[in-house]
């Protein structure tokens, strides 16, 4: 072989031996981890636990406009009731500290304020007026003076009835120990099955008693309806007969709660006034009425409102200070001072 060709056979062994030899793979580039975004480095706070409340009412009209509250607890409270018959209940209960919250006559809740010094105070108004002189066929009553030589069950003696009705007598002229009998022997219930059996032929009943009667006896009928003679009688003024009153030490520990509290009931008050139907099946069922068909009818005729701030003080003050005047004792001894309203 020529020294040339030599030469070039082996060039070709050389070129053919590198080309069979692997490149070397390119060092990745380094990859930085991927940067924590600010959503991913806080931490998720524990949820906080919900503030018990525990809440006083009454059977009624007082207690129908929580009917929303008794469904669900609203965010951040966890809500207990003690629902009872009569205010001697919710008045212990209050007397001891053990309720945040209790509706109660509006006279009543005077009366507590003083008595506990200021431990418990108004936050709002509740109900209007709810009560009517009920008759059956034998009586004509359509004024106060019609009740002259009357004798009328009334529940009661030295309740906010009882007051309301005694200061339109006297009022009218008429003497409430003379002129007209005022028989206390039986409570609302009582003598809501007396005037349907026809033992009696006239009762003062508040809502939802008046419903009841009217709807089991077609013979008994509305007589007189007091808020519209309170007001005839009293121009300017009406008669506000239910109000929610707030644990100051609670309030002062809570206030959030407390406003959260108070929103929600608005809220329940406005739901029950728009839906009764609705409101009725919870009212019956938790035991504030026996009926839901009685809630019902019942509903648009309780003047069940929500009445807080300021609007309390001109509401309400005309109406205890009548109270005032036909007897101090009817509202605590004399008027509550400026503190006794829960404003925020």
């Amino acid at each position: 072989m020529k020294k040339t060709s030599l030469v070039a056979l082996l060039l070709i062994m050389i070129l053919m031996i590198v080309g069979c030899t692997p490149t070397e793979a390119p060092t990745p580039e380094a990859v930085e981890p991927p940067a924590q975004t600010e959503e991913a480095v806080v931490q998720e706070e524990p949820a906080l636990d919900p503030v018990d409340i525990m809440i006083g009412t009454l059977k009624g009209p007082t207690g129908m406009g929580m009917a929303q509250l008794m469904m669900e607890d609203p965010e951040g409270l966890s809500l207990e009731f003690a629902i009872e018959a009569a205010p001697d209940a919710i008045t212990a209960k209050v007397l001891s500290g053990e309720l945040d919250f209790a509706a109660v006559p509006t006279n009543l809740a005077s009366i507590l304020y003083q008595k506990t010094e200021g431990a418990y105070r108004l936050a709002g108004i509740n109900t209007l007026g709810v009560l009517y002189v009920i008759t059956d066929s034998t009586l004509t009553i359509e004024t106060i003076a019609d009740l002259k030589g009357q004798s009328i069950n009334v529940s009661g003696k030295g309740a906010t009835p009882d007051f309301a009705l005694r200061y339109l007598l006297e009022n009218a002229g008429l003497d409430p120990e003379v002129d007209v009998t005022l028989d206390y022997a039986l409570d609302h219930a009582s003598s809501a099955q007396a005037l349907i059996g026809g033992d009696i032929h006239a009762a003062l009943l508040p809502q939802p008693f008046v419903t009841q009667v009217m709807m089991k006896n077609p013979d008994l009928s509305i007589g007189l309806d007091l808020t519209t003679a309170w007001e005839d009688a009293v121009p300017g003024t009406t008669m506000p007969m239910g109000g929610l009153l707030v644990k100051t030490e609670f309030a002062d520990a809570h206030p959030e709660a407390v406003a959260n509290f108070l929103k929600a009931y608005e809220s329940s008050v406005a739901w029950v006034n728009a839906d009764p139907k609705a409101a009725s099946q919870v009212i019956a069922q938790v035991g504030i009425l026996p009926m839901a068909v009685l809630a019902e009818k019942a509903i648009p005729n309780s003047n069940i409102v929500w009445i807080n701030g300021s609007d309390m003080d001109t509401t309400l003050t005309p109406f205890l200070a009548a109270m005032e005047a036909f007897n101090p004792k009817s509202i605590g001894g004399s008027m509550p001072d400026e503190n006794f309203y829960f404003i925020q």
